[in-house]
């Protein structure tokens, strides 16, 4: 992902010691942020032979233009189903959920 989501919400102390996810009491759990789909409309990505700068600038180029394509990320499922994978949430990797794609 290009640009960042934010996620939304908390960790409870549950009678069995749990600690389920608790979604943002807005409705607002994961930010609805478009991210760049590599290649655009057509799926078109400069090749890896080519410099660097010539990548980027090719790819800024089909992305931008007017086959660019964006998706959002969204939940798959309740905020509830997100699961606390590590004791602390200091990692990025503490937090785990299904999460889908749509193009727009």
């Amino acid at each position: 992902m290009k640009n960042p989501v934010i996620l939304q919400g908390g960790l409870e102390v549950d009678e069995a010691g749990g600690t389920p996810f608790v979604g943002a009491e807005n409705g607002d759990t994961l930010s609805k942020t478009a991210q760049p789909v590599p290649g655009g409309l057509l799926g078109i990505e400069a090749p890896k032979s080519w410099l660097k700068f010539l990548q980027d600038l090719f790819n800024e180029t089909i992305n931008k233009g007017f086959t660019g394509v964006t998706a959002t990320v969204e939940l798959a499922a309740p905020a509830s189903s997100i699961k606390s994978t590590r004791s602390t949430c200091s990692s990025k990797k503490a937090l785990r959920s299904r999460c889908r794609r749509r193009s727009s």
